[in-house]
């Protein structure tokens, strides 16, 4: 059987899960068959965006020719702080891959979120991206996830 890996995230926070299959579970063990292996919690993607960053629009200090004005160029913190988050678990499933940890991947994020993830995949681990659904479940717990990928993934047997 294959080992197949979950990714569940939003912008904010996120589980990687290991999938142990539909084989027939021993009484006292687990309901289903999802492990949660790590997870992870991106604190600055909850925050405002004026509290990501230290001056306010207009009041920096600037050094020798500058004046000192707003540069309406400058990426948005929010934006930012998510970019960062997604760079961090494309990063670890990169990871994943190279030490075998999983042969295939399923991704559950917010449409928006899981294109920053994919962005910032290597072309191996794009690869096993075995399917995906662009759903924020990161609020569900293991059964009722387990319940809502089986009944999104059941044309490819989860």
């Amino acid at each position: 059987m294959s080992k197949i890996g979950v990714l569940v995230a939003n912008s904010s926070q996120a589980q990687f899960i290991h999938y142990h299959g539909l084989h027939p579970l021993v009484e006292g063990e687990r309901e289903h068959p999802l492990e949660v292996v790590a997870v992870f919690s991106h604190d600055e993607s909850r925050m405002k965006g004026s509290d990501l960053v230290s001056d306010k629009p207009g009041h920096y200090c600037a050094s020798g020719d500058s004046r000192g004005a707003y540069d309406n160029n400058n990426q948005d913190p929010k934006k930012v702080t998510k970019e960062e988050f997604a760079a961090e678990l494309a990063k670890k499933l990169n990871d994943y891959h190279q030490h075998h940890h999983f042969d295939k991947f399923l991704i559950v994020a917010p449409d928006h979120f899981y294109g920053l993830i994919k962005k910032h995949l290597s072309k191996e681990t794009e690869a096993l991206i075995y399917g995906s659904l662009q759903k924020d479940y990161t609020h569900y717990k293991e059964k009722e996830l387990f319940l809502a990928l089986r009944e999104a993934f059941a044309p490819i047997n989860l």
